[in-house]
């Protein structure tokens, strides 16, 4: 457990920085900023992880508890933290949640963030590259952000079909395909891998088919 970690603050920091940090942790993780119908798990990590920010702030906010801190922090080595995990996770479930109800400018914010705090979670790529495919300015970006998810987890099933789903979406049909046939090679069962195969092989068919009519048209005007 590293308070300067804990506090997304670097070493050296001033006290007016470490309490600015403090203020704004505050205001996200504090215990009454979440809802009462939360699962009674989630409101104990949140209730964790508030008390180790709390604990953080008593200690770098404190001259003298500081230095002592300092001291004990250069004889051994930092660690990586739980506290850390634990914050990406409620970003993360944050993010989720703003994104069923549709708030994806919001949910993009909090899966950022998540991000940011754990690299290594495929998860958490797969809904950030939700999330971009839905907010104009990063829908470009969404690709890249599914391709992570992928490289992270290979043998994952649905983020083939994400990024397939994104594919058949922007039109790009034989991408789609190819995506979709990946996660069927891992689960040849999966119900949404079959049935987004299926309606892209449809969508291009009618695709096809509508270019041929139209051209059909121009013929015979002539």
């Amino acid at each position: 457990m590293d308070y300067y970690q804990i506090l997304n603050i670097p070493e050296g920091s001033s006290p007016y920085q470490i309490k600015l940090s403090y203020f704004r942790l505050t205001r996200e993780y504090h215990p009454g900023c979440f809802s009462k119908d939360l699962p009674s798990d989630i409101k104990d990590k949140i209730e964790d992880v508030f008390g180790h920010i709390t604990k953080a702030y008593d200690t770098l906010g404190d001259e003298k508890k500081k230095q002592e801190y300092d001291s004990k922090r250069e004889a051994s080595p930092v660690l990586g933290g739980k506290e850390l995990e634990k914050k990406a996770d409620i970003k993360y479930r944050q993010g989720r949640t703003l994104y069923n109800q549709e708030r994806y400018d919001e949910a993009l914010k909090l899966l950022e963030e998540a991000v940011r705090l754990k690299k290594n979670k495929g998860i958490y790529f797969l809904m950030l590259a939700k999330a971009k495919s839905k907010v104009p300015p990063f829908h470009k970006k969404a690709e890249e952000a599914f391709q992570k998810a992928i490289k992270l987890e290979p043998s994952n099933p649905e983020f083939y079909v994400g990024l397939g789903t994104y594919y058949k979406e922007e039109g790009f049909f034989d991408k789609a395909k190819k995506q979709f046939k990946k996660a069927l090679e891992i689960d040849p069962e999966n119900k949404i891998a079959l049935k987004e195969l299926g309606l892209t092989k449809e969508l291009k068919k009618k695709g096809l088919t509508g270019i041929f009519k139209h051209l059909g048209k121009k013929k015979k005007k002539r």
